[in-house]
Order: C-alpha cells, then structure tokens, then sequence
C-alpha cells in the first residue's frame, strides 16, 4: 500500500514538471519566431553585379546590318591595309557573298572550291546543311592570288589557318581605317558583333 501511494506520489510530480515545462516553451517559441523575422527583414537584400545591364540594340544603332556600299567601303579598306591587304579582302567579299560564319571561314580548304567551274562547297557549322554557291568574277578574281601550298584557304604568314580571333581584330580594325564618317553606326555595329552585320546585309 505504502508503495503504491509513492509511486502515485512520485508520478504526480513528474506531470507537474512536464506541464511547467510545456508552457514555458510555448511561451517562449512565439518570442523566437518574431526575432527571428525581425531578424530576416533587416537584413540587407543581395544585389547581383555580375550580369551588365545592357539596353535594347535599338539604344545603340538604327539597323543590324550593313548596306552594300557599306561592305564595299570595308573590303577597299582591307585591301589597302598592311601585307595581306588582299587576303583580308577576299575573307571579307566571301562572308559577305556567302553569308559565312567565322569558323566556317576560317575552316574553308581549297578542295571546297573550284575555281574552274566556279563552285563553292560550304560545309555548314551547328548543324547546317551543306550546300553549293555560285562563285563569280570578283570572287575569283579574289581568291586566286591567294593559292599557295596550304590545304587553308587563309592562312597566316607562318601557314597556319587563321583563326576567328584574327578575323574579328581584322574587322574592327579595318572598320577603324574604313572611313570615320560611318562611326554613328558602322563601327559600334561591326564591334559588336562584325560577323552577323555581314550575314543580315543583303547579297548581291
């Protein structure tokens, strides 16, 4: 009897701790949860650097391409610049005519082309088709002194093929020497991107 009254005793007491220490928590949990969204509100909010805020292209010139008299300008440049003013010049007449990327320039072997008959084989980049374009006077006029014992149809000084790095320096600086009067629209629009001004002027 007497150990069943302690036992009661004893569990009566373990209750009243638990109760005391249940509403102590439950006092306690609403003060944390409005610190801490204190705390969360007033923190500072992380601004992203990295990325440049750039306009519309509209902001930067009127159109996306060059006019025709505009590559013509371009190409006379290239040709009268430095020791390879001729094959700068028929790299330029090419992308042009053909609507070349750079690394399909770059990538153009004399067994593309057939002088002769006047065909040119463009084997396409990113997964375009292949297709065959018709060469014409200036054209072959252009390419002609270039053939030398490289596979490349431009090559450097040492040999080697060009590179799509040399054609984008080639063009902004031949922009440069094209005439300073085209500034308000040819040369931000061939340095920032000289390869799709090029494609999106119209062919003759």
């Amino acid at each position: 009897m007497i150990e069943w009254q302690v036992g009661i005793t004893l569990l009566l007491e373990a209750s009243v701790r638990f109760l005391i220490e249940f509403r102590t928590l439950s006092h306690l949990q609403p003060r944390q949860r409005k610190a801490n969204h204190h705390m969360t509100d007033a923190s500072p909010t992380t601004v992203n650097r990295t990325l440049p805020t750039r306009l519309p292209h509209s902001a930067y010139r009127v159109r996306e391409y060059l006019t025709e008299k505009e590559v013509d300008r371009l190409i006379e440049a290239a040709r009268k610049r430095g020791r390879n003013g001729a094959r700068d010049a028929a790299a330029i007449l090419l992308a042009y005519r053909h609507g070349l990327r750079a690394a399909e320039l770059c990538a153009l072997r004399w067994s593309q082309i057939d002088l002769r008959n006047g065909r040119l084989h463009v084997n396409r980049a990113k997964g375009g088709m292949e297709s065959v374009h018709p060469l014409h006077g200036p054209e072959l006029r252009a390419l002609r002194p270039l053939q030398g014992s490289s596979p490349y149809v431009f090559v450097t000084e040492a040999g080697t093929p060009v590179t799509t790095a040399w054609f984008l320096r080639m063009i902004q600086r031949t922009g440069v020497a094209a005439n300073t009067t085209l500034a308000d629209l040819f040369m931000p629009l061939l340095v920032a991107n000289p390869f799709s001004a090029m494609w999106a002027s119209p062919r003759r």
